[in-house]
């Protein structure tokens, strides 16, 4: 009875494609100049994200004290006072096309009555994008589509209405800010991957 056979080891076929790749991949990121290429894009794309979820913070602010003042409105039958409200809501909604024009960073502005975006591929993981869409938060079309207060709050149709449009751009903000700070968090641990 023989214990021990000569026999060769079974082997198994190995796809080591992926380990190349990969290798290849991060290879490539230690290169000098292109870890300070996706650095430099890492970083602009994260200002740009924290100048947004700002803006939107900033904004959200005003749609809210548009919803105080639409509030005071309707529960006040004095025409002089009301006047007032309507002038002070109309100076909040300029504002807020002010707020979302500043919020940019690096000439990119999320927020903004424009077409910008980030889409950056993560070198790391395959060809993985992160993509951030624009998010028009302007008082106009394509915006809020706020209307400005044209008969001074006379009467309260008027301030119902501007109270629904105000409740509809309150519901569209809803989480703007935390997505971008998430994203932004999330090309921040990236950053830090390059760097290690």
């Amino acid at each position: 009875m023989m214990l021990f056979q000569n026999r060769k080891p079974e082997t198994e076929e190995v796809d080591t494609s992926v380990a190349v790749d990969r290798a290849l991949r991060h290879a490539a990121v230690k290169d000098p100049y292109a870890l300070k290429e996706q650095t430099q894009i890492l970083e602009n794309a994260i200002a740009t994200l924290e100048a947004a979820a700002q803006g939107v913070d900033a904004i959200g602010a005003m749609i809210g004290e548009g919803r105080e003042l639409t509030g005071s409105a309707a529960a006040t039958e004095n025409k002089a006072k009301r006047a007032l409200i309507a002038e002070r809501y109309n100076d909040m909604i300029e504002a807020i096309d002010t707020a979302a024009k500043a919020a940019s960073a690096n000439g990119v502005n999320l927020i903004d009555d424009g077409h910008d975006e980030i889409e950056i591929n993560l070198q790391e993981h395959g060809g993985v994008k992160l993509a951030v869409r624009h998010t028009r938060l302007t008082r106009g079309i394509g915006g809020f589509q706020l209307s400005p207060a044209r008969d001074a709050f006379d009467g309260d149709a008027e301030i119902e209405q501007i109270r629904k449009e105000l409740d509809d751009a309150h519901a569209r903000l809803d989480g703007l800010a935390e997505r971008y700070c998430a994203d932004a968090a999330f090309l921040a641990e990236r950053l830090a991957a390059f760097a290690a």
